[in-house]
């Protein structure tokens, strides 16, 4: 009975092992900043081409 659940449970985890690997591959094509962009024009935005601009704001007492 025992060696039948452990290699119940190891198939299983090799399903599992495969599904992880699938999903990380899946996960690091979308975080590619190409595909960000990519999605992004499709909703009409667009990438900015000067970087941002830090706003400075001193109190004169």
């Amino acid at each position: 009975k025992k060696v039948n659940k452990i290699a119940e449970l190891n198939k299983e985890m090799k399903k599992l092992q495969s599904v992880y690997v699938a999903t990380r591959s899946d996960l690091m094509k979308i975080k590619i900043e190409s595909a960000i962009v990519q999605r992004i024009e499709k909703e009409g935005l667009y990438m900015a081409e000067n970087p941002p601009q830090k706003i400075v704001y001193t109190i004169k007492e």
